[in-house]
This record gives structure tokens, C-alpha cells and sequence, in this order.
């Protein structure tokens, strides 16, 4: 019974000293701050190291962060130089960061490009130029890309994304119709315009404007860039005659007048001959 009971106080002793060794145990942390940057991918990092460790020399950690290099380790105001540090008391150190200025190359593909930005940072954000090219419509850089966003990191290899533009056809027909009339073409194109019909009436020609002035419009020439009106000029049938030409042995182009409109002031063709001077009709 004796012997229980010394067993028991040496074991209450025991634990009362561990307890005792627990609470008086003192530890020193390394705090890194980070400044925006990550260790082992952490945004907070910190170690421990008990006071009565023989070893208190730890190896300090390289944080990385997107955009910017790795300046150095500062302790009070003050770069730290060394690569390790020794924790005997609680230290903080902060993160130093230098901002990378990145390029920017362009490939305007054909396009004509004013205002270029040719270097820039991860803390920048901007709308990117815009080429101009003829007979064609900007759609972005390498695909849809107009602007640069804050975050974005790297070189950078532009090339231009076009598509061509469409330019549109309207008919004012007066009253006429036309079939499967062309409503659309692109620089690249030469339309050839067909010839409307109304009963009663001849068609004259096609004009740009409603009061039927300028040149007649046969074609849309290729390389035009822009959208086109057309007005439809109808006059009646009973108010046009032909026109024979008795050439006496010369020719005429093919593009003579066959027929004129009453009362209306025209130029009749000039008919060439080998060898011969035309003196008129």
C-alpha cells in the first residue's frame, strides 16, 4: 500500500514538471512577407524554431511572383544579403520586387498601324492600336484580342486579324423589277449591273442619285469602298426612237448610242475609218 502511494506522488511530480518545462517553453518565428508574391505556392509563410534548438541557421525561401523579379530580402529597412539567417528572436522579413517591362512586336499583315505600344508591364492595362486596312475590317490581334489587362505577363507576338468587308447594293427600281439582283460585293469584286424591267418603259440606265444626273452607271468597279445606291431611270417606250447609222465604211464602238429620248440633248458617236478623217452626219 506504501509503495502505491509513492508511486502515484512521483508520477503527479513527474507530470507537474513536464507541465511546468511545457508552459516556460519559449519559440522564435521567422515571418516572410510576401509583398504579393508566393512561397511553395502560399501567400503566408513562416517558421518556427524552439529556443533551445542547437540549430536555429535556417535557409531563407526564393518567392516568386508573376511579373516581377525577386529583388531581395529586406530586415528592418535594410537588404539582407545572406542567404540563411539565424533565429533567436522573432525576425520579420519583407519581399522586394522589381516590375518586368515586357515587348510587344507587331505583324500588321498588309494594314497600315500608327500609335504603337511597344513595351509594357503587368501593371498596365490599355487598348491595343488599330491597323487600317484597305477593304478590310480590323477584328483583333492574333484573333480577337484589343486591349491589354492588368496581370497579363510575357513577350508578346502580335499579327493582325482582318475580315473582308462587304459593302451593300440598294435598288430603286421605280416601279420595275429585277431579278436575283447582286446586294453585296467587296473590294475584290467588278459587278456588272443587270437591266431592269417596266412594262411600257425602257430602261436608260442606272444613276446615283434620284434626279437622273452624272454618268450612267454600267458597272461597280472594282476596288470601290463603300455602299452603293442605285436609282433605275424608266422612260416610255413611245418617247424613244432608234438610231440607224449608215457608216459608209467605217465602224463604231460597241458602246454607241442605238436609240435616244425625245427632246432630250445628246451626243451621237464618231465612227473611225482607215486612212479617213470623220467630218460628221
Amino acid at each position: 500500500m506504501q509503495k502505491k502511494r509513492i508511486l502515484m506522488l512521483t508520477s503527479i511530480v513527474l507530470f507537474a514538471l513536464m507541465m511546468l518545462v511545457s508552459c516556460n517553453k519559449v519559440t522564435y518565428t521567422l515571418t516572410y512577407n510576401l509583398n504579393g508574391g508566393l512561397i511553395d505556392g502560399m501567400s503566408e509563410y513562416s517558421v518556427s524554431v524552439d529556443e533551445k534548438d542547437e540549430n536555429k541557421l535556417v535557409d531563407l525561401k526564393t518567392p516568386v511572383r508573376n511579373g516581377y523579379n525577386f529583388i531581395g530580402w529586406y530586415l528592418d529597412g535594410n537588404l539582407y544579403e545572406e542567404t540563411s539567417i539565424l533565429i533567436d528572436q522573432n525576425i520579420t522579413l519583407t519581399a522586394h520586387w522589381e516590375v518586368i517591362t515586357y515587348s510587344i512586336k507587331y505583324n500588321a499583315d498588309g494594314g497600315k498601324l500608327t500609335g504603337k505600344i511597344s513595351t509594357y508591364t503587368c501593371e498596365d492595362e490599355f487598348d491595343l492600336p488599330v491597323p487600317e486596312k484597305v477593304g478590310y475590317t480590323f477584328m483583333g490581334w492574333n484573333g480577337d484580342l484589343t486591349k491589354i489587362s492588368k496581370g497579363t505577363i510575357g513577350d508578346l507576338n502580335l499579327t493582325a486579324t482582318y475580315s473582308i468587308t462587304k459593302y451593300t447594293i440598294v435598288y430603286h427600281l421605280d416601279g420595275g423589277s429585277l431579278n436575283n439582283p447582286v446586294t453585296e460585293f467587296t473590294y475584290l469584286d467588278e459587278v456588272v449591273l443587270d437591266k431592269p424591267v417596266k412594262d411600257g418603259y425602257k430602261f436608260r440606265g442606272w444613276y446615283l442619285n434620284n434626279e437622273m444626273s452624272g454618268n450612267v452607271v454600267s458597272k461597280i468597279e472594282k476596288g470601290t469602298l463603300e455602299n452603293i445606291e442605285l436609282y433605275a431611270c424608266f422612260v416610255s417606250e413611245s418617247n424613244v426612237s432608234g438610231i440607224n447609222y449608215v457608216l459608209n465604211g467605217g465602224t463604231l464602238a460597241d458602246d454607241n448610242i442605238l436609240e435616244y429620248v425625245h427632246g432630250k440633248e445628246f451626243e451621237l458617236a464618231i465612227p473611225t475609218r482607215e486612212n479617213y478623217l470623220f467630218m460628221g452626219w
